[in-house]
């Protein structure tokens, strides 16, 4: 599903989620954090809805901002 997910393969991933998968094993902290972090930057909701079904949380717009204006 991580795969799935990362290329933006929305109807994938949510077949892969009604079939009871799930990122248990993927590098959620890792590259899925930074990965939801550009689509923030770039805009592209798209992206943030497939990673929201693939199990990560997404934190809203302003809390992102608050975090990324408090990074040096």
């Amino acid at each position: 599903m991580f795969q799935a997910a990362r290329q933006g393969q929305d109807e994938i991933v949510s077949m892969l989620v009604s079939a009871g998968a799930n990122l248990g094993g993927a590098d959620v902290e890792g590259f899925a954090s930074h990965a939801v972090k550009m689509a923030h930057y770039r805009k592209d909701s798209a992206a943030l809805k497939t990673w929201e079904k693939a199990g990560i949380h997404i934190p809203d717009r302003e809390q992102q901002q608050s975090k990324d204006s408090m990074d040096p």
